[in-house]
């Protein structure tokens, strides 16, 4: 271990003085250990007595360093004292650190990395500690840790509704709540669940992107004895980066939770009526859906990553299959994609797809219907490698689906001109830097992961801090530069203008004109109508910016100046810096948080001890419920056959495993014995 890492950076080094006292032996001897360890070394005890120690250093190599301890020759004092000592080292000492049990739980470093891993292995801390150390000794100092973890668990949870409430007393609007008791714990006291929004947050709801994300993650701390869930409600700013509505902590990802979770919602002023709430494929979720008026949308990540990948005919090759056929502009292209799916990945694969109801998840089930804004996953990532590029700083826009744009065609004379017609009066000259557009795209929530509830509730207030102080400075740069559209949808609407060049218009009437495109059969037509900006393709309807069709409308029609209003309001830098400029969040203090005897920790483990089936208690059942992948393969698919069904029924609290065929995802079989008959494809087509 290197020098200086054994203790906190903020403490003095350790120093040895002849003369310098101790008030018995063992603080004597910890002292010259420390004083070792410290610069890098080892000692041991050469010789004793009853008062006197001798302590060298543990060099195989000769070695002038010692230290000597005398006990007092008097009735009157019994402390130690440093009789004499040679602090120095040679240079063929060939001692190293080797920390022992107290030294590391004493030890800074062995704190941080326990704190960064709290599930993990001691041969995993063994590899983040520097120095020569054995398992034992880690294993022994994690345990008396975990020991006085307890303590401070239980210390924290009595903290939470004094945090709570003190955050909403210091932002009015905000809203919190939280419960403690119920059914799945046998103590009345104990922590059931909480949640926490921010008034900053929910006030700006109005002009955001009209969807929002449901993200349910496990909660599962070995070392505090604890396991819950994280519930979060996401949303999109009018900038496209992902903003924290709402979050809560919970038992377990029951029906009643979600209730809760969503009763609280709308209690602190946001409403979710006809808005898309992208979640994953959970029966418990689909039953509260008609009674709270929810709008789900099938999260297309979970349906590859969590259901698809269970296939064996399914490998990573095929996810580009399954975003295609999610991003379908009609059913015509739909069954296409399908039938494709089918051919290749095998009829399993597509039997398991054409479950789903068309407006559940794929774009031509919500044209004219629903706006998914291009986003088709319930944290708007499409793969952990985006968050982890999130997180890092690189640029969190994801999941621009169908109709962006993105591969531009040929330039022509039209663009140039619709770039000068728009670029002066709508946009600033000055391109912003690539960090603009990602300083605010939110980390991946895999980082509260581990957090017991009061460090997630914690945290998730400071992230509220940091975001709203984010955006308000945005906004007083954008007012500045004289914005008048967030930089993101200029990113959307300049992809756009890329290929007005390539259509022709033929104006109609005064307000309605037909687009095609040229060197094309002409029967392939767009209708714009300017009265009331809608346009026959997908683009404006889902994401409420001027497609290139409505543009090069404008530009024929020489009415470039009002293609500001064509954009939703979200996407005004106006309305931006109402939204967010100068507001400011405050955190409560510790000092001000204080301890409510009445809020314990839960009890959501069964002991180490073994116990009888009938002394079982309800709070196991929490455990049981969590394991989705038992539940993913039978009550998921039920639900999504018969979702009726599925809202009047309440589901079994502990399901049986059913194990289904990877081929054709049937029950009561396997690969092997599958009588199902994939058909061969002729290759010379």
């Amino acid at each position: 271990m290197a020098p200086g890492n054994s203790t906190s950076p903020l403490l003095p080094a350790p120093t040895l003085m002849k003369g310098m006292r101790f008030k018995d032996s063992k603080t004597a001897f910890y002292a010259v250990q420390d004083y070792a360890l410290y610069h890098n070394k080892q000692v041991k005890v050469d010789r004793r007595g009853g008062k006197h120690r001798k302590m060298v250093c543990v060099s195989t190599e000769p070695c002038p360093f010692f230290v000597r301890l005398y006990l007092h020759n008097s009735k009157m004092d019994n402390t130690w004292y440093v009789s004499s000592a040679n602090l120095m080292h040679s240079p063929e000492c060939t001692s190293t650190a080797k920390p022992t049990q107290r030294q590391l739980v004493e030890s800074f470093t062995f704190q941080h990395a326990l704190a960064s891993t709290p599930n993990g292995t001691a041969a995993q801390l063994l590899q983040q500690l520097q120095g020569r150390t054995n398992l034992r000794t880690i294993y022994r100092a994690k345990q008396i840790m975990k020991r006085e973890l307890q303590t401070q668990v239980g210390n924290s949870f009595r903290k939470i509704p004094s945090l709570l409430r003190n955050f909403s007393d210091l932002n009015p609007g905000s809203f919190t709540k939280y419960e403690v008791g119920g059914p799945q714990s046998q103590k009345p006291g104990a922590f059931l669940r909480a949640f926490v929004s921010c008034n900053v947050f929910t006030e700006s709801t109005t002009f955001n992107q009209q969807i929002y994300g449901l993200d349910v993650l496990p909660c599962n701390n070995s070392e505090a004895n604890y396991q819950g869930v994280q519930i979060f409600l996401l949303g999109k700013d009018g900038n496209m980066c992902n903003v924290t509505i709402a979050a809560a902590c919970c038992d377990a990802p029951s029906s009643e939770n979600y209730r809760w979770f969503f009763r609280c919602v709308e209690k602190c002023g946001v409403n979710l009526r006809y808005c898309p709430v992208l979640c994953a494929i959970d029966a418990e979720l689909l039953a509260v859906e008609s009674e709270l008026g929810l709008t789900l949308r099938y999260c297309t990540r979970y349906i590859i990553e969590q259901e698809l990948s269970l296939m064996g005919s399914f490998s990573k090759h095929h996810h580009a299959l399954v975003w295609g056929l999610q991003g379908s502009e009609t059913e015509t292209e739909y069954n296409n994609r399908l039938e494709w799916i089918g051919t290749t990945c095998g009829l399993g694969v597509e039997s398991y797809l054409r479950q789903f109801p068309m407006e559940r998840w794929v774009v031509a089930g919500n044209i004219g219907k629903v706006a998914l804004y291009g986003w088709r996953s319930r944290t708007f990532f499409e793969t952990s490698d985006q968050e982890q590029q999130a997180g890092a700083g690189g640029h969190g826009q994801s999941g621009t689906g169908v109709g962006l744009g993105g591969n531009c065609g040929l330039e022509s004379a039209g663009v140039g001109v619709a770039a000068a017609a728009v670029a002066p009066g709508l946009f600033t000259n000055s391109s912003p830097s690539s960090s603009d557009s990602a300083v605010l795209t939110t980390k991946g929530h895999d980082r509260y992961r581990e957090m017991l509830p009061f460090t997630f509730f914690e945290a998730v207030v400071t992230s509220f801090v940091q975001d709203a102080f984010e955006r308000s400075m945005l906004a007083a740069k954008w007012k500045q530069q004289n914005r008048m559209v967030t930089q993101c949808a200029q990113d959307l609407y300049d992809a756009q203008c890329k290929r007005i060049g390539e259509y022709k218009v033929s104006r109609a009437s005064e307000t309605v004109a037909f687009v095609a495109k040229m060197n094309k059969d002409s029967g392939v037509r767009r209708r714009v109508d300017l009265q009331t900006s809608t346009c026959t393709c997908d683009f404006i309807d889902q994401y409420a910016i001027p497609c290139r069709h409505l543009i090069a409308v404008l530009l024929f029609c020489e009415q470039m100046n009002s293609v500001v209003e064509r954009f939703a309001p979200g996407y005004l830098v106006e309305n931006y810096i109402m939204a967010f400029r100068g507001k400011v969040v405050e955190l409560p203090l510790d000092s001000t948080l204080s301890e409510d005897p009445a809020c314990v920790p839960p009890t959501t483990r069964r002991t180490k001890t073994r116990a009888n089936d009938s002394d079982q208690d309800a709070s196991t059942v929490s455990r049981q419920r969590l394991k989705r992948s038992t539940l993913a393969s039978n009550a998921v698919v039920t639900a999504v056959e018969s979702e009726t069904q599925a809202v009047n029924t309440k589901p079994n609290l502990a399901p049986q495993r059913v194990r289904l065929c990877k081929k054709c995802r049937g029950p009561g079989h396997n690969s092997r014995s599958c009588s199902m008959v994939i058909p061969m494809v002729d290759q010379s087509i």
